[in-house]
């Protein structure tokens, strides 16, 4: 399938666009089940810092939180590996 690939010493990272409908401002969260890995927080750019446990295929919940609590949900998959050489 199509995964974004990462190396298991960088940071993954991805930009969530979403645009709330009421004009309300926006937090933003990156969940690996039920382990929140980056977020809650007002930008929209989700980072953390992957380690050797992270190495294999992992599914991740993109969400955009509105302020009266409506949650968008993506979900997205990326693989960690180590280098080689």
């Amino acid at each position: 399938g199509n995964f974004t690939k990462f190396l298991h010493d960088e940071n993954a990272s991805y930009t969530v666009a979403a645009i709330s409908e009421d004009g309300d401002s926006l937090q933003y969260r990156a969940k690996e089940g039920s382990t929140v890995k980056a977020g809650p927080q007002a930008s929209n750019v989700l980072s953390w810092a992957l380690s050797a446990s992270d190495i294999g295929r992992r599914t991740m919940t993109l969400e955009a939180i509105e302020q009266h609590g409506t949650t968008l949900k993506k979900q997205d998959a990326y693989v960690a590996r180590r280098p080689t050489k």
